[in-house]
């Protein structure tokens, strides 16, 4: 299976994060423009079959990540204090922020990961896990126009909110994206229409407009022997076969029908729980998510890619021990 970089290079506001499931519908739409409806339903429903996969990731900005969810116990905070010679109660507020990591820094743990490991080298200077994220989210107001009086209503009584990302010039996000079904020619055909047509709510008014990129690359971080628990880069619901030992990150999504299809008489899909990035899987099996079918409540063929994009690290026995006694360790 070939792994692609789609480096997105944003040239405007931004309504809708990139989340993997929502990439993929664009995706699917760009695929039809392009080659037309029986070649997607012909690639939907290899998936649907699993004889083919296409998994994505979601979109991180310069490639930063959230921080794999673990837990810090008293213990390891214990050994924080001895080591870097402060009252780790003085310092948990800041601790509790640092919930994100450079994938180029993530990559120097993955063989002896932890919470504890990467804290001490914080405060070390080893390492920043507090990245700035410049995206300034606005809410911005809006009213109605009155097609008859070509005006807005006196008592302004049809004002509605929408909140919108604004990001500095050129800011550059990543995804990923495995699949065996497409090569690289292909790959960068689609996204090129995806890019020409916009991504997400309100596209059609200046809103996702990206320049996209598509490269083939090696894995991100490549398997060995000793992998114990993998991190979540994408939106995921587990298949019945993946581990239930999870810590995760969750949110329930209220997706819509995109393209042509959100003229139908209702865009709504239904309501969907899923992991979110950031969640671990302890296990040394790979986990793998679900294409989630009968995702709207009039039309049976509407898919969702609830697939798992994710990469391995390992973990010490120990600390997969004291997971495995917590009884909240499934909690998000």
């Amino acid at each position: 299976m070939k792994n692609y970089e789609i480096k997105w290079l944003l040239k405007s506001p931004l309504s809708t994060e990139l989340e993997s499931d929502t990439i993929f519908g664009h995706f699917c739409w760009s695929y039809r423009y392009l080659k037309g409806e029986e070649k997607l339903v012909e690639f939907l429903d290899k998936l649907k079959i699993k004889d083919i996969s296409f998994i994505a990731s979601n979109g991180f900005q310069d490639r930063i990540l959230p921080m794999p969810k673990l837990p810090l116990d008293a213990n390891a905070r214990a050994r924080i204090e001895d080591e870097l010679k402060f009252s780790y109660e003085e310092k948990r507020k800041e601790i509790k922020a640092m919930n994100t990591i450079k994938l180029s820094d993530l990559k120097d743990y993955v063989n002896d990961f932890s919470l504890e490991k990467l804290i001490s080298a914080h405060y070390k200077g080893k390492l920043n896990l507090l990245p700035d994220n410049n995206k300034m989210a606005s809410i911005i107001t809006h009213n109605t126009i009155n097609r008859l009086t070509g005006t807005t209503s006196v008592d302004m009584e049809n004002l509605f909110k929408e909140i919108v990302n604004f990001y500095p010039d050129n800011t550059t996000f990543y995804s990923w994206v495995k699949t065996e079904y497409f090569n690289l020619k292909e790959m960068q055909e689609v996204f090129t229409i995806m890019s020409q047509y916009g991504y997400g709510k309100n596209k059609n008014i200046g809103k996702g407009n990206f320049d996209i990129e598509v490269n083939e690359i090696e894995e991100l971080i490549e398997t060995t022997d000793n992998i114990n628990a993998w991190v979540l880069l994408s939106n995921c619901v587990p298949d019945e076969n993946d581990t239930i030992n999870v810590m995760y990150n969750s949110k329930v999504k209220f997706g819509k029908l995109g393209g042509n299809a959100a003229l139908k008489n209702s865009p709504f899909k239904h309501p969907i729980f899923m992991l979110t990035p950031g969640t671990v899987f302890f296990s040394k099996q790979q986990p793998h998510g679900t294409i989630l079918e009968k995702v709207h409540p009039f039309d049976d063929k509407v898919i969702q890619n609830l697939c798992a994009y994710t990469i391995p690290i390992t973990i010490s026995q120990d600390l997969i021990e004291k997971i495995n006694t917590r009884e909240d360790k499934h909690e998000c």
